[in-house]
């Protein structure tokens, strides 16, 4: 395609046939796995550069990971609202971000699977807190929104 791109784009503008074109490629996500692969086919026509963000190697894994809180959502026949999200991400960030030294905001996975728990534990003793986003807003998180969430952090850790 990049051939006869070039090709198409000289005989449009009416450039001569030594004009050089320079060629780019960026991809991310599943055109960065695209990317990856014309890089290494046909590297010559990219030799301008390439850029390719996030490339999606894991395939198998990655449509695992994209259907499994759908199937756990229909399965326990709950669907959490926005809110409901918002508030347990920020108790999940509250209570794992310290944890490597550095309140900053950055939390990793392995930090959130080991205290879970915990994390849902302090949801069952206080069930309002104020979102920082909205605020003056107090949510109730559910058991049915606590749910689908313990659920994924427990089984994510198998994939």
């Amino acid at each position: 395609m990049t051939i006869i791109g070039k090709a198409l784009i000289k005989a449009v503008y009416g450039m001569s046939a030594d004009t050089k074109l320079y060629t780019y490629l960026e991809g991310c996500s599943d055109s960065g796995r695209q990317g990856m692969s014309q890089v290494q086919r046909w590297g010559g026509e990219y030799d301008d550069g390439a850029i390719t963000g996030a490339p999606a190697f894991r395939y198998g894994q990655q449509q695992t990971a994209h259907m499994f809180p759908v199937v756990v959502e229909q399965t326990l026949n709950y669907y959490p609202p926005p809110c409901e999200l918002d508030q347990i991400v920020t108790a999940i960030i509250a209570a794992c971000d310290p944890l490597n030294g550095r309140t900053d905001g950055v939390i990793f996975l392995a930090q959130i699977y080991v205290h879970s728990n915990s994390i849902f534990t302090q949801f069952s003793d206080n069930l309002t807190t104020v979102l920082p986003k909205i605020p003056h807003t107090l949510v109730l998180v559910s058991e049915s929104g606590r749910l689908p969430v313990a659920r994924l952090l427990t089984n994510q850790r198998k994939m």
